[in-house]
């Protein structure tokens, strides 16, 4: 692999055959480094010129701003390629008419690309009734989010749409994860999967605490099902001055008063 790149938890960077990513003074600026994040983020497309200008130097004059976008791309090439003679030679970073974008063809490993891969291969395979399967494509998806994309640009405009996209993606993970394992019957992991989502947004769907409170249910844990209601109960209450809806309260009293059988040997 020529290259390998690691953008959840921050952008870290390794060039073919070393075990140390690139260190920080050799990218020379910060800008350096969110210029190669916006390609790779953006894989394949072509961004013109003016638009990485203005996520990147919006409040510099056309000409220092095309001067910098192009001393910039100039850098990353080198510090990608050390061997690189000529710009347009590059096998990463490919100048094309008005812009550059990052080759969908270049051998590189992107932690990013890995997740879809996997995630994306859970869900055909939980479609189909194969959540055993399902749950090892997931799980490894699961393993390759090693925090927030680009951690480091949470203060950055350009990246918060990358951000929110991913988390909602992740989100998205360890919600069907959950559902697998209920499904498997393995309810505990259900319940710290779904309880991951949880403390990542607690305001995401009821639905995910009527999972959590069935989970408890059919582990005959009646203390962690009540537990669960109440957090949903004052989430909802600091928050929207709201109750939980009336499918989770009739849920809730159904499994206190013993109405529904869930204990399972």
């Amino acid at each position: 692999m020529a290259l390998k790149v690691q953008l959840f938890g921050g952008l870290r960077v390794w060039r073919d055959g070393e075990t140390e990513p690139i260190r920080w003074p050799e990218w020379r600026t910060r800008k350096c480094m969110q210029l190669l994040a916006i390609l790779i983020s953006e894989r394949g497309r072509a961004i013109s010129q003016s638009e990485l200008i203005d996520r990147l130097w919006p409040d510099s004059e056309p000409l220092r701003g095309s001067l910098s976008l192009r001393d910039a791309v100039s850098h990353v090439r080198r510090v990608l390629e050390p061997t690189l003679k000529r710009g347009w030679d590059s096998k990463y970073i490919e100048t094309v008419l008005g812009g550059y974008r990052f080759s969908s063809q270049a051998d590189c490993e992107i932690d990013s690309e890995r997740f879809k891969q996997a995630y994306r291969q859970g869900q055909t395979l939980q479609w189909t009734g194969q959540c055993r399967r399902a749950v090892d494509y997931y799980e490894r998806a699961f393993g390759l989010y090693q925090g927030d994309y680009l951690a480091e640009e949470r203060y950055e405009s350009w990246a918060l749409a990358y951000q929110e996209c991913w988390k909602r993606i992740h989100l998205e993970l360890l919600t069907r994860l959950s559902e697998c394992y209920a499904h498997l019957g393995q309810y505990q992991r259900a319940i710290e999967r779904a309880e991951q989502a949880i403390e990542m947004q607690p305001l995401c769907n009821e639905m995910i605490y009527r999972h959590v409170m069935v989970c408890y249910a059919r582990l005959g844990d009646q203390v962690g099902m009540m537990r669960t209601f109440e957090r949903l109960k004052g989430t909802l209450a600091q928050s929207f001055e709201a109750e939980p809806s009336a499918e989770t309260r009739a849920l809730y009293e159904a499994i206190r008063q013993g109405k529904v059988e869930f204990r399972v040997s």
